[in-house]
C-alpha cells in the first residue's frame, strides 16, 4: 500500500509544481502594458468678404472699409465661412452693428433694420436667437454660401447720424457636426458669442 500513497504524493507535488509555473507565466502575461493614444479632431475656420468685382487678373477684391457712403446707395459685401479642418462642421454667425458718431460716441445698434437692408440668404441660412446657423453641415474644405451679397444704406438715415460711421461686424463659431445633433440648432457646444 505505501507505494500507491507515494505515487499520489508524487502527483500531488508535480500537480503543485505545475500550477506554481503556471500561475507565474500567467503573473507576467498579466503586468504588459498596451499604450493606445486617442486624437480627437478640431475645428478650424476662416471668414472672408468679398465684393462682386474683380482684379485685373480675374479674382474677385475683398471688402473694404467704404468712405462717404450715401443713404440709398447699395454696397457690395459678400461673407462666407470656409471649413479650413479635416471635420465637418456646424457654423453659426451673428452680426454686430455699431455707429460712431463724429463726437467719438459709440451706438450699438440692435434694431439695425432702421439704418440699413441686408439681402440675407435665407435658403442656406436660418435665423435662430440672433444667430444666422448655416443649415447644412460645412465639410471638410468646403465653403458656405454668403450670408449675403449687399448692403444697403437707408435712404431715411436719421439726421442724429450724420457724419458718423456704420460698423458691421460679423463674429462667426463653428463646432463639430459628428455625433453633434441634426442641424446647427441643435449642435451643443456652441461658445457664448463673444468676439471670436
Amino acid at each position: 500500500m505505501r507505494p500507491k500513497t507515494k505515487t499520489r504524493i508524487g502527483v500531488v507535488v508535480s500537480l503543485a509544481l505545475l500550477l506554481t509555473i503556471w500561475g507565474t507565466v500567467a503573473y507576467y502575461v498579466a503586468i504588459e502594458t498596451a499604450h493606445n493614444a486617442i486624437s480627437t479632431g478640431g475645428v478650424d475656420i476662416a471668414l472672408f468678404e468679398l465684393t462682386d468685382e474683380y482684379d485685373e487678373e480675374g479674382n474677385p477684391k475683398y471688402f473694404t472699409d467704404i468712405g462717404n457712403a450715401r443713404p440709398g446707395e447699395t454696397y457690395s459685401k459678400i461673407p462666407y465661412v470656409e471649413n479650413l479642418d479635416t471635420g465637418s462642421a456646424w457654423v453659426r454667425s451673428v452680426l454686430k452693428v455699431t455707429v460712431t458718431t463724429a463726437d467719438g460716441v459709440v451706438h450699438e445698434i440692435d434694431d439695425w433694420s432702421s439704418l440699413i437692408n441686408i439681402d440675407f440668404d435665407d435658403e442656406n441660412w436660418t435665423l435662430n436667437g440672433g444667430y444666422y446657423y448655416y443649415r447644412a453641415a460645412l465639410a471638410a474644405g468646403a465653403k458656405t454660401e454668403p450670408m449675403f451679397r449687399s448692403v444697403t444704406i437707408r435712404e431715411d438715415w436719421p439726421a442724429e447720424y450724420l457724419n458718423s460711421t456704420l460698423t458691421l461686424k460679423i463674429d462667426t463659431e463653428a463646432v463639430q457636426s459628428a455625433n453633434n445633433g441634426s442641424s446647427a440648432t441643435e449642435a451643443t457646444g456652441w461658445g457664448t458669442g463673444g468676439e471670436i
